[in-house]
């Protein structure tokens, strides 16, 4: 049994630094998005928290009536000067979540606002069958 454990922690640190070694390479750093799915008598509302990001950074779609997708990209540069020195950091932080719904959802409906790093999704149930929609996000 030892020998199973050795080898899950090894996997473990191999997985981490490919993570690593791909991050400093392409200057990308791949996360999740972290949501709270809320029921309400007529409605879903999906809570996610995207610190950092500009509403331009997000797009939010509905694939179908019943699947959200909440994707991220977010490039960002600094730059400090000192009396002998330049000091540039870059950094390019990108993530999608795809959610599934319980039951359908009404798409003319959905809303989206985005204020100081969270965005909320307000999805209205529906019976009807509709495709997939871009949901415009407000704030």
């Amino acid at each position: 049994m030892r020998g199973t454990t050795t080898s899950l922690q090894d996997l473990e640190q191999l997985v981490d630094r490919l993570r690593e070694r791909l991050e400093s390479q392409e200057g990308l750093r791949m996360e999740a998005i972290p949501v709270d799915i809320a029921e309400t008598d007529d409605s879903y509302v999906v809570t996610a928290d995207v610190p950092g990001c500009d509403r331009e950074d997000l797009a939010v779609r509905l694939l179908d009536p019943q699947t959200l997708q909440i994707a991220m990209d977010h490039r960002e540069h600094h730059e400090e000067r000192g009396d002998r020195y330049i000091r540039q950091e870059r950094e390019h932080r990108s993530a999608s979540r795809t959610l599934e719904l319980p039951a359908t959802v009404d798409e003319d409906d959905v809303t989206a606002r985005f204020e100081r790093g969270v965005l909320t999704v307000r999805l209205p149930r529906s019976t009807a069958q509709q495709s997939g929609t871009d949901i415009e996000i407000s704030g």
